[in-house]
């Protein structure tokens, strides 16, 4: 396969990826808008969250964020990926699988979206790593 094309693949990948990243960033921003309306807070931790308007935006980018995560790893198991980021790519695979059950609750319980913050913290730094990688390798 031809350099350029390979980094063509490289790139759209690393676009992808980028598109997961900014839809997991809204997923995070809305978690962020739940905690600081104090919405799960003020119920005892056994109780359930009452996500007032953040309900309907957290299922919209979920839903949103579970279909860009896919594709991402969709694409990184078409793309020929070069030996330095077979690895990094093999585990990101792997645990990101079924990584963002969408919920179509107006309520979680307060475990379940602390449980989804950091789900959702640890796939996004996992993302930006393999993103960093492939930009050091000039994508």
């Amino acid at each position: 396969m031809s350099s350029k094309r390979v980094k063509k693949e490289l790139y759209e990948t690393a676009m992808t990826g980028e598109k997961a990243l900014t839809s997991l960033m809204y997923v995070q921003m809305t978690l962020y808008a739940a905690k600081s309306q104090k919405t799960y807070d003020s119920v005892r931790s056994e109780g359930r969250a009452r996500m007032r308007h953040t309900g309907l935006h957290m299922n919209q980018y979920l839903r949103a964020a579970g279909q860009d995560l896919e594709s991402f790893r969709n694409r990184l198991k078409e793309t020929h990926l070069p030996e330095e980021l077979q690895s990094k790519a093999g585990i990101f695979l792997v645990q990101t699988v079924h990584a963002l059950e969408v919920t179509e609750k107006k309520q979680m319980y307060r475990g379940e979206l602390i449980g989804l913050e950091e789900k959702v913290k640890e796939i996004a730094e996992q993302i930006e790593e393999l993103l960093k990688s492939m930009r050091e390798l000039g994508v």
